[in-house]
Order: C-alpha cells, then sequence, then structure tokens
C-alpha cells in the first residue's frame, strides 16, 4: 500500500473508473464499426484511420491530459499507453490497406485483435485495482483502513518471520481532539484530521503504511526499520505536525500535536502483541505531558 496510492482522493478514484468503463464500451464498439466497414465495403469511419488517434479519442485525451499523476502508481497505467497507440497504429494499418484493396494476412489481423483485447484487459485491471485502493483508504483522511491495514501488516509480519527481519508500530493520538471538537465544532475537527493524516503520509517512505485505526489515532507501519530509526522518523513527524497551523476559516488557526508510542517487533510475538505495546508507549507519552514520542519499555 503505498503512498502514492493513499494520495488519490475518492472523487479521482471514481472518475477515473467511470473513464475506464466507457474506454472498455467505446473501444469494443469501435472494434465493431471496424470489422463492419471492411465486411460490409463501407468507408473506414475518420476516427479509426487518422493520424495521432490514439491521443484524440477519449482515453487518450484523458491519459495525456486530465488523469491524475498519482496513476503512475500503477504499472498498469504505463502499459495502456503503449499498447492503446499500437492498437491504433494496427487498426490504420489495417484500414488503409483495406481501402487501397491491398491484401491482409491473417496473421496481422489476429495481431490486431489480440492488441484490443490486451487493451481491455488491461483497462479492465487497472479498473479493478482503482476499485480495491478506493475500499481501502479511509474516505475522510485517505489512511488506510483497518480492514486493509490488517492485510499488509500479516503480509510484513510474515515476510520478518521469514527473513528474520526487523519491523516497527507506532500507535498516534492527536492530543486534546475531544476539545477542538467541542470549541471549533466536527467540520474543523475533521478538518484536522485530514491535514494531520496528510502530513504523516506525505513524510514517510512508499514502503511506509498509514492507518486510521480509531477516531483520533492513527497507527504508522515501518517495515525493515529499528525502534531508534524509527524514533528519528517519528519525531520529525511530531515536530512538523506542531509547526503546522490549521486554518478553520479565514484568519482563524489553531494549533495541534500528537503523542506517539512506539514499538519494535521481537521474534516470538504477534502482531497484536506489537500493538499493545505501542499503545501502552503512547499512554506513557499522554501521562508525560502528551506531545513526544515514548517508546515501549520492558
Amino acid at each position: 500500500m503505498s503512498v502514492r496510492a493513499q494520495s488519490l482522493t475518492s472523487a479521482e478514484i471514481e472518475s477515473s473508473v467511470a473513464i475506464l468503463e466507457q474506454a472498455i464500451k467505446l473501444h469494443t464498439e469501435w472494434l465493431c464499426t471496424l470489422h463492419e466497414s471492411m465486411i460490409c465495403r463501407v468507408p473506414v469511419p475518420d476516427d479509426i484511420i487518422r493520424e495521432n488517434a490514439h491521443r484524440l479519442c477519449a482515453l487518450g485525451r484523458w491519459y495525456y491530459s486530465e488523469a491524475s499523476e498519482v496513476l503512475a502508481e500503477f504499472s498498469e497505467f504505463h502499459d495502456i499507453e503503449e499498447t492503446h497507440r499500437d492498437m491504433h497504429d494496427q487498426a490504420r494499418d489495417l484500414a488503409t490497406k483495406y481501402q487501397n484493396d491491398e491484401p491482409i494476412s491473417g496473421q496481422q489481423y489476429r495481431a490486431f485483435i489480440k492488441r484490443q483485447q490486451d487493451l481491455v484487459g488491461l483497462l479492465q485491471y487497472l479498473k479493478e485495482e482503482l476499485l480495491i485502493t478506493l475500499h481501502s483508504f479511509d474516505d475522510l483522511t485517505g489512511a488506510v483502513r483497518r480492514e486493509a491495514f490488517s492485510v499488509l501488516a500479516s503480509n510484513i509480519h510474515a515476510e520478518a518471520e521469514r527473513n528474520h527481519d526487523i519491523y516497527t508500530v507506532a500507535m498516534c493520538d492527536l492530543d486534546k481532539f475531544k476539545t477542538i471538537n467541542d470549541t471549533y465544532g466536527h467540520l474543523a475537527g475533521d478538518k484536522v484530521l485530514q491535514i494531520l493524516a496528510q502530513l504523516m503520509i506525505r513524510h514517510v517512505r512508499e514502503m511506509d503504511c498509514i492507518c486510521r485505526y480509531g477516531g483520533e489515532e492513527f497507527l504508522i507501519l515501518l517495515p525493515q526499520t529499528k525502534l531508534d530509526g524509527a524514533q528519528v522518523v517519528l519525531e520529525k513527524i511530531r515536530a512538523l505536525i506542531e509547526k503546522t497551523p490549521v486554518e478553520i476559516e479565514p484568519g482563524s488557526t489553531i494549533s495541534m500535536t500528537v503523542s506517539i508510542g512506539a514499538a519494535q517487533w521481537e521474534a516470538g510475538l504477534s502482531f497484536e502483541q506489537i500493538i499493545k505495546q505501542a499503545d501502552a508507549a503512547l499512554y506513557d507519552a499522554k501521562v508525560r505531558g502528551r506531545n513526544q514520542v515514548c517508546q515501549w519499555a520492558v
């Protein structure tokens, strides 16, 4: 679950899914149109044979000028460009030969059909990946949901056990969140949570994961990271949050701080035990005055 994927908003995902669904439908119809033209011996539509057809169709316009840069996270997104361009080029070659009464080999025709099928398959797969992403992230904050996080954490834990590796889990809690809600209202509280989550998401590695664990609680999973290294990262995040005011309305800002507890996985411990240790360290941070990072100590 990468940081860039977490940066996709629900609206961007839904818009992209709609475009991909339309592209699947239109390119299937487009293939039928080409077939009918060649079978019925009628002129092939200009949008099939013109130069740069792959840039001028709806999918091409979306790909080259409208699609979110975050979609570069998905390898299928890049494969679509090459496959889409190649398919249009092959279609133009076929249509040109047909109009010039030149022979078309069965091999050439089958290669074109396969390219069209490859494109539809890529579009469908990317759509499914985006839908998985949509259902994996919290709508408000963009952090990973607990259900998706459980799957990811299980994989990281199993990999650590296999490779005798290490990882750190941190529990982060927004200080005095109830006071913020009571004083400024829930919309202000939502905005604070959004900014808090995005600050954390943007300042961890791509392999790391931010999960919305509860109302104002977040889990930070740092694979291949010892506790001392995690302390440095978490302290930077804590300091950044403290220095980032949130504008709740023009000319009115509020400050926010977080308390963080961290624990390192050791062989023989379950993931649930590490979360309990991180939670206990978080409790220590609260007791000691909040706005600090505490490590689990046996």
